[in-house]
């Protein structure tokens, strides 16, 4: 799979995430990013660029990576202001965030010592999987939903050179978590009329 041409590649690297790493013991990982590096040499590669994503706890550097790939919502849980909701049952436990001062606010740019790659979404709400075991709802419009690509866009070109510019969206169609840019009977192209409307006013 990395040899095919269409792998995307860093630094001439295949580029690898990895979920969580520190579920995995500090000592086991590095020797299992070491493990990767070398086969990755032994088939001729200079190496893979290797990002972790998830937690958005500890310096990447030391764990024998690259650079953090954000996966948001992970660590903004706690983030906006708590909405309360007389129409749900008793027995749900969704908490439900208007997450509109966390984008006006700009509370997503955020300088580390190493690389990021930033992340957001046009929709959160994973009650369909968590509504009875703490699951999250975030709202927002879809025009704060553009802000947030538009600031993580400008703020990607600032910071990282041509060959480093990702940005990534969750999700395409994650329906069980509600973070969906396909269109929908509800929303229609919305989400993907923002996405456009950001592209086209950050063009340069």
């Amino acid at each position: 799979y990395l040899n095919d041409k269409r792998y995307e590649r860093i630094d001439n690297k295949p580029l690898l995430m990895i979920y969580r790493p520190q579920q995995m013991e500090k000592e086991y990982f590095l020797r299992f990013i070491n493990i990767l590096q070398s086969e990755a040499r032994k088939y001729g590669f200079e190496g893979l660029y290797i990002t972790e994503s998830g937690l958005h706890e500890d310096n990447p550097l030391e764990l024998g990576l690259q650079a953090r790939t954000e996966f948001r919502p992970q660590g903004m849980w706690m983030s906006g202001k708590k909405v309360i909701c007389d129409a749900l049952s008793n027995n749900v436990t969704t908490n439900i965030y208007d997450i509109s001062e966390y984008i006006t606010a700009r509370r997503y740019i955020t300088n580390e010592s190493f690389p990021v790659y930033k992340c957001c979404f046009p929709s959160w709400d994973n009650s369909p999987r968590k509504a009875y075991s703490g699951g999250y709802c975030f709202i927002m419009s879809a025009q704060l939903f553009k802000k947030w690509l538009i600031d993580s866009i400008i703020w990607t070109k600032e910071n990282h050179n041509l060959d480093h510019q990702y940005l990534y969206i969750n999700a395409w169609n994650e329906w069980a978590e509600g973070a969906i840019l396909e269109p929908t009977t509800r929303r229609g192209y919305e989400s993907l009329q923002m996405v456009k409307e950001a592209l086209e006013e950050t063009r340069k």
